[in-house]
């Protein structure tokens, strides 16, 4: 076998197997409507590079098993659920129904919340006013089809930290002017009904209205227009998520291995399960920090030196004695991006997706399955067509050809691992300079490979006198 594989197989691995994987934390979102919630568990690497947001559903009834419902690589920032389905607002500020179905938005502003409400999901968001007047915080509701304006918040008010329904009222936690508050819409009207609520308070639907579930010095407590219940949660300490399905209350916390939950009648406060394990899901994708790209660079320029003194590509003089002209920059320019058109329109029909709002840029498979396909025909119909003739169809147009260092043709096996490395050089971008920088307009994979692309002429048998034989 040729001496350049196994440093063809240092800089595959290299490329594709070395990242380094920071500590992971995780965040907890939670929603319910009926006996049927939803956890989103949200895993990140120390360096906040890299985050995956997985939604799980359990039925309160079932007694039973967390199905994976959702992916996204994305920060999911609110959850709800309407119609049985989970509702997600990611971080991108798009939100969707059932994994990657992207709802309308709103018919004017953003949203910052999502909330699980009887009568039809509802969003709190930014709107702005007619005749350029600011904005105004504005409350609206899903009806399964379209965004209803339900009412404005008061001015001064900041975004909601909670919302619910409750008998037709709506209930919101918040705080204007740094005051914490509960506030309540009924007939049309706003009015103040709890204050120096602990901002970390956290706005649960209660028959009678609404409940706060808050930490003090002396443990968790559920508070309720009829008083406030200690609940038994002893050494269940950190940030806690809360959720009511049916008739039970689901304390959730992130544990060591997976997700920790406590499970309290709504009703008395009183202990009935737990803890316990929810699947914490997906593995947050490692993390790749600075310091480690420059450790893949600098061990992929190592690896090209040595395959350039394995067998260095004999100088432009000697080649040009010889009658091996090599490629123009400009004629290799243009044959590439013919030969990548796949490639090319496979991330543009990507973006045009995503422009469009028929899917979210959070590198889920259905956001990316365009550009892997185009990736995948680019990278196969140039290995294919340099195997069977020396050239692709690009540099077939531009009267180009692919030759070993003595100007023969080279074995199928090195034209194959060369368009191989295509996925190096579309990867890291960088080591497409070495066309620029190498005196023989070498890329990574005609370096590991021992090619040369030239002008189209007769394969040649002899090699250049001073040049390395392409068999070495």
């Amino acid at each position: 076998m040729n001496s350049r594989i196994p440093f063809l197989s240092l800089i595959l691995a290299v490329v594709f197997g070395v990242a380094a994987a920071g500590a992971k934390s995780i965040e907890l979102l939670a929603a319910a409507e009926g006996d049927t919630y939803f956890v989103c568990v949200i895993e990140s690497d120390d360096t906040r590079e890299r985050i995956v947001s997985v939604v799980r559903q359990r039925n309160a009834g079932d007694g039973g098993r967390w199905d994976e419902v959702g992916t996204f690589q994305s920060r999911v920032t609110s959850l709800a659920v309407s119609g049985g389905r989970p509702a997600v607002l990611t971080g991108d500020g798009m939100w969707r129904l059932d994994r990657n179905v992207l709802g309308p938005p709103l018919p004017a502003g953003r949203i910052e919340r999502l909330a699980t409400a009887p009568l039809g999901m509802l969003a709190a968001g930014v709107t702005p006013q007619d005749g350029g007047r600011g904005a105004v915080r504005t409350i609206w509701r899903w009806t399964g089809t379209t965004w209803q304006r339900v009412t404005d918040l008061p001015a001064g008010w900041d975004a909601p930290n909670g919302i619910v329904e409750t008998g037709g009222d709506i209930f919101v936690s918040g705080a204007a002017a740094q005051s914490p508050f509960v506030a309540r819409f009924s007939k049309g009207v706003w009015e103040t009904v709890a204050t120096d609520v602990p901002p970390d308070a956290a706005l649960l639907p209660a028959r009678d209205g609404y409940a706060l579930l808050r930490r003090d010095a002396s443990g968790l407590h559920l508070e309720r227009a009829g008083g406030s219940t200690r609940l038994d949660a002893g050494g269940f300490d950190g940030p806690i998520v809360a959720a009511v399905a049916g008739q039970a209350l689901h304390l959730l916390r992130p544990g060591q291995k997976a997700v920790d939950q406590l499970t309290f009648e709504i009703s008395s406060g009183r202990r009935l399960s737990g803890p316990d394990p929810v699947a914490a899901g997906g593995e947050a994708p490692p993390a790749t920090p600075v310091w480690s790209q420059f450790g893949v660079m600098l061990l992929l320029g190592i690896a090209v030196l040595l395959t350039m003194r394995q067998s260095p590509a004999p100088p432009p003089e000697l080649l040009a004695a010889a009658d091996i002209l090599l490629a123009p920059l400009g004629r290799r320019l243009v044959a590439g991006l013919i030969d990548a058109l796949p490639y090319l329109v496979g991330t543009f029909v990507t973006f045009s997706l995503i422009a469009d709002g028929k899917v979210a840029m959070d590198r889920s498979m259905l956001t990316v399955t365009p550009t892997l396909i185009g990736l995948v025909l680019y990278v196969g119909h140039t290995a294919v067509a340099e195997a069977l003739g020396g050239r692709s169809i690009g540099k077939l147009l531009l009267g180009l050809r692919v030759v070993a260092y003595d100007g023969g043709p080279p074995d199928r096996t090195r034209l194959v691992m060369r368009n191989v490395l295509r996925l190096v050089d579309i990867a890291m971008i960088v080591p497409l300079l070495l066309i620029l920088l190498s005196p023989t307009r070498q890329r990574i994979g005609d370096l590991a490979c021992g090619t040369l692309v030239v002008r189209a002429g007769p394969p040649r048998s002899q090699p250049p006198e001073g040049g390395g034989a392409a068999s070495t």
